[in-house]
Formats: C-alpha cells, sequence, structure tokens
C-alpha cells in the first residue's frame, strides 16, 4: 500500500494505514517517495503487531495473577498449620492437666 502526500506551506503529510504524520519539507519540495513508504510499512508494522502485543499482555497479567494465588495459597497454609499446631499444643495441654493425678504429700 503507498502512502499518499501533500505539500502545502512547507509541511508534508504523510497518511497511510489510517495514520498521518506532518512533517517540514525545506523549500516546498517534493518528499522521495521511499521516504514515504517506508512511513506507510512502519505504520502497518505497529497496526499489525498490536494484537499478538495485547495477547502477549494478556498472558503476561493472568500469568502473573495466577502466581500471585498460588502464593496466597502457600501462605495462608502456612500459617493455618502454625496455628493448629498451637491448637493442637494447647489441647494436649489441658488434658495433660486434667488427667494428671494429684502430687503426693511427703
Amino acid at each position: 500500500m503507498r502512502a499518499t502526500h501533500l505539500i502545502a506551506s512547507g509541511f508534508i503529510l504523510v497518511a497511510g494505514a489510517g495514520t498521518a504524520a506532518w512533517s517540514q519539507t525545506p523549500n516546498n519540495q517534493q518528499v522521495n517517495p521511499q521516504i514515504t513508504d517506508a512511513v506507510t510499512q512502519a505504520n502497518v508494522e505497529v497496526l499489525g503487531d498490536a494484537p499478538a502485543d495485547a495477547m502477549g499482555n494478556l498472558y503476561q497479567e493472568t500469568d502473573q495473577a495466577l502466581a500471585n494465588a498460588a502464593h496466597n495459597a502457600t501462605s495462608a497454609q502456612q500459617n493455618a498449620n502454625t496455628v493448629l499446631q498451637a491448637t493442637t499444643t494447647q489441647g494436649v495441654e489441658m488434658l495433660d492437666a486434667e488427667t494428671a493425678s494429684p502430687a503426693e504429700p511427703d
């Protein structure tokens, strides 16, 4: 696809692939068509890469969210184990206190 260009008052409008850019030309000279083609190709490349970039960002954000969820689950499990160990220890101590025989006087 070729870019269209318009020269007016020393500026050139390079349009292609739905985008436009202005650049000043010295002495109202015609811009080399290779330049306008290069700008057009760059614009088309950006538009062509956009879907892949968007999907890459989506996958990266999803992976990060899943990694955070796994980390949070591990942390919650460790905290639960600490609480369960403490309650088990306290329960065993209570059982020992209830079943202990009174000390015999000397």
